[in-house]
């Protein structure tokens, strides 16, 4: 009786998940103004100093990287807002993945279950506005904390390469994640360090083969 009524109260959790993805996608927010930046690059047009249309007579500018707007060029293709739908989804993925990690670390503390339980329940007390708030804007920060929490979960697992390409991806999205990269010097953990360098230098570039050298350092300056 006990698991019907747990796998009920999942059912209805999903749905009801489901139900507020679905209604914040139709918000606009800023993941349409990355859709609209990939749009300009399919047809061969600067995405920068132009206004792109959120929600009504909402607009905004893009400020992220050629590489970010090249590779949402698929998502272009499939009707709003499903791009949004399916982006809002997967940040599901990423607050699981940085909880993992969370736990991950707090049980090195060896807490009792009570304190870990209400270790849990705090941290989600403090964050959910800002999780509310990421889905209210679609916006970028739950993956880019994800990014910071597993590139140094991986380099502490000598993961190097994948914590440095992890970590350039981030950063060529966002230049945020960047700041992991002193750390990871401090920590001596140089591999890492070059690893992420070199690919993000790779990720500035890699835009070119589809765009053109001359268009790509048009669009990087």
């Amino acid at each position: 009786m006990l698991k019907h009524k747990t796998l009920i109260f999942k059912v209805l959790l999903a749905i009801v998940i489901l139900l507020y993805i679905i209604n914040q996608s139709r918000s606009g927010g800023d993941f349409r103004i990355y859709l609209g930046a990939a749009e300009l690059l399919s047809e061969s047009k600067s995405c920068y100093n132009v206004w792109i249309p959120t929600k009504g007579n909402d607009a905004c500018g893009y400020s992220y990287s050629p590489f970010f707007a090249t590779i949402l060029i698929p998502l272009t293709y499939i009707n709003e807002p499903l791009p949004q739908i399916f982006w809002l989804i997967l940040n599901l993925f990423f607050l699981y993945k940085i909880w993992r990690i969370i736990k991950k670390y707090t049980l090195e503390l060896s807490l009792s279950k009570k304190k870990l339980w209400l270790f849990g329940f705090f941290v989600i007390l403090f964050n959910i506005r800002f999780v509310l708030h990421n889905y209210e804007m679609s916006q970028m920060t739950i993956f880019l904390v994800f990014i910071c929490l597993e590139a140094f979960d991986l380099a502490n697992d000598k993961k190097n390469w994948k914590s440095g390409f992890i970590l350039a991806l981030g950063a060529i999205i966002k230049i945020l994640p960047i700041a992991v990269i002193p750390y990871f010097i401090y920590r001596k953990k140089f591999i890492a360090a070059i690893t992420s360098i070199v690919f993000f230098i790779c990720f500035l570039f890699l835009p070119a083969i589809f765009f053109g050298w001359e268009f790509n350092m048009k669009l990087l300056s």
